[in-house]
Parts: structure tokens; sequence; C-alpha cells
């Protein structure tokens, strides 16, 4: 069973803890979450606090397809064929639908912490997708600001990054911890 959301928030307290440099955290997944412990904006909270910039490589485009052509193959049978393979079909379709709710879960921890989803096709296309996200992490700007408010009392501060230009895009996360006294 896997929990990711309790793993991400493990990871954060327990391998990076409070180091105050910028980290990235590469995770495989598919994001379905069999976990019931800890919550996904606790898991982001514990990233954030961590510096942590998420990037998911998702199996979930690979786990559709898949599912989605064993359903077709259910579908296009006779209706006596179709009843006798109901629980087999009725289990696919829950299957897309908590592919649907991960992939949800997994767009929201990476536009949170800064990072970004990948969805490759196939599991021939994870060379090519990691050779991408060791690219972007090469090309990383680091913008610095001082901010109004100096109280340090490590509350969340939260922060929009726009840019004037169409052409370019941000990945940032929605906010930092400020440091405590």
């Amino acid at each position: 069973e896997m929990c990711i959301r309790d793993s991400l928030w493990l990871v954060a307290h327990e391998q990076y803890g409070s180091t105050r440099s910028r980290r990235a955290l590469i995770v495989l997944t598919d994001g379905i979450d069999s976990g019931r412990g800890t919550t996904l904006e606790s898991a982001v909270a514990a990233l954030l606090e961590a510096q942590v910039t998420v990037y998911v490589v998702s199996n979930t485009e690979i786990a559709r397809s898949a599912k989605l052509a064993d359903l077709e193959s259910l579908t296009n049978q006779s209706e006596a064929s179709q009843r006798f393979n109901k629980l087999q079909i009725d289990d696919l379709r829950l299957g897309l639908r908590a592919l649907d709710q991960s992939e949800e879960l997994l767009k929201q921890l990476t536009a949170d912490t800064g990072g970004r989803l990948y969805k490759p096709r196939s599991f021939n296309d994870l060379e090519s997708t990691y050779a991408e996200v060791a690219e972007e992490l090469r090309h990383q700007y680091a913008l610095y600001y001082t901010p109004l408010n100096r109280a340090r009392d490590g509350a969340f501060r939260h922060v929009r990054v726009q840019t004037t230009n169409q052409a370019y895009q941000t990945l940032t996360r929605i906010g930092y911890f400020a440091p405590r006294r």
C-alpha cells in the first residue's frame, strides 16, 4: 500500500528537515493514496517549510491507457458477456476514477510547491521524461525579494509571481514560512 501524503510529509521532516537551501524531490507515482493519515495540506505545508519543490513523474497515463484498452475490450463484447464481466468492468471504471482523482492531487501538489507534473505515455518515455526534469532543474532562476512584513513569527506568507510577457511561464510555490525568532 502506498501512502504518498504520509511519505511526502516524512521526506520533508526526516530527509530535508530544517535546511535553509532549496531542494527538489522527484517522485515516480500514480498518486493513488490509500493512506488515511496525513492530509495533502499538511504534506504541502511540510514541503514548503522544508523548501522542497516536488516534480512528479506520474504513470497515470500509462495505467489509464491499459485500463481503457481492457474496458473497451470488455464492453465491445456481447450483452451476455458484458453481464458476465460486470464486476471487472465496474472495477476498471472505478480504477479510472481513482486515476482522475490522483491526478488532481498530483497537479495540486506540484503547483503548490512550484514543481511540475510530467505524464509520460509509456514506460519507454521515462528516460526522456527524467532528462526533461533534469534540464528544467538546470535552467531555473531564483527570485529573491524583501517582504514588507518582516515579522519573524513563522507564519505562512502567500506569494504570487507574474510575468508581463505571455511567452514566459513561471512555476512558483504558493508561499513560504517566515523565519522564527
